[in-house]
């Protein structure tokens, strides 16, 4: 009896300590598992991180090779300027060459014969000729500096050009717009009377119109002036690039490459103006510390107003 109680208590304790055994060696698989979780999250993040380098790298890639072909144009286009320009001055020089020979062949001719003024004109006549062959070598010379404009750029290395020129500053353009907004509300009543006659509108017409009527004529009156201020700027900015105004203070309106603005663009700047008087006009006020002195008007447009 008491040998039994012993061997159950023996397999009792051994079944105790093999599912002990197995308590702990599961809790190793799990935390074993767990780590293996985090170590693949680590790799996969670390993936997903060089995939995106790889990417920008792709991206860099492709822009240098774009940076490269339009490098390779460009040196292209200018070994065949100065292809065309070493053409150009070895045949200058040649016919230098001969033009000093026949000038030195008549030096020695009036030497010899004193013929007086004949030969003294033909000579006279050679050394214009020389004077202008020097002329056109220098302009030669100078002509790699100013073609480097004539090769196909992109538009910032065209404005980069006008970027030097001098530019109308804030006070000059406040005199220019008050100067022709003094014109506009001018011009505005006159047009206005004189449609007001066309209308046949006299005294007493006028005593027979009630308030209403009246509100509504105010606002009439008030777009045909903005139609006038409309149709002053398009057409004065879109055909000249100056209004009265500027044309007082000597100022010119362009676009960035230089070119008229035409009609259209004209009528996108005056949209500007209108989003320029906004928030107590800082759009204008903009081009008092803008690099290019551009207001919002101006880079709606994409404009310069540059002094003449």
């Amino acid at each position: 009896m008491i040998y039994k109680n012993d061997k159950n208590i023996k397999e009792k304790n051994h079944r105790e300590k093999v599912a002990e055994w197995i308590n702990n060696f599961k809790n190793y698989i799990v935390v074993k598992i767990q780590n293996f979780e985090t170590q693949l999250d680590a790799i996969t993040k670390e993936r997903n991180g060089l995939a995106k380098d790889l990417k920008s790298a792709n991206a860099q890639l492709s822009k240098l090779k774009e940076i490269k072909k339009n490098l390779e144009d460009k040196i292209v286009w200018y070994e065949k300027v100065h292809q065309e320009d070493i053409e150009r001055i070895k045949g200058l020089e040649s016919k230098l060459d001969k033009i000093t020979e026949v000038k030195e062949s008549l030096e020695s001719d009036l030497k010899i014969n004193n013929k007086g003024r004949e030969e003294s004109k033909l000579i006279m006549k050679f050394k214009e000729e020389l004077k202008q062959i020097g002329e056109e070598l220098q302009e030669i010379e100078g002509e790699p500096a100013q073609s480097e404009s004539t090769y196909p750029s992109t538009q910032s290395d065209i404005s980069h050009d006008l970027s030097t020129a001098r530019k109308g500053g804030f006070c000059l353009r406040f005199i220019a717009i008050t100067i022709d907004s003094i014109i506009i509300n001018v011009l505005s009543p006159i047009l206005i009377f004189l449609g007001i006659i066309a209308m046949g509108l006299d005294s007493s017409g006028w005593e027979t119109l009630d308030e209403e009527d009246l509100y509504k004529l105010l606002i009439l009156l008030y777009l045909f002036k903005t139609i006038i201020a409309i149709a002053y700027c398009t057409y004065f900015h879109g055909s000249t690039g100056q209004t009265i105004g500027k044309i007082i203070c000597r100022l010119k309106v362009v676009r960035v490459n230089g070119e008229s603005l035409g009609y259209r663009k004209a009528f996108l700047r005056w949209i500007g103006y209108v989003i320029s008087s906004f928030v107590f006009c800082l759009g204008f006020l903009w081009a008092t510390w803008d690099k290019n002195k551009q207001a919002w008007h101006d880079k709606i447009a994409g404009t310069y107003v540059i002094k003449t």
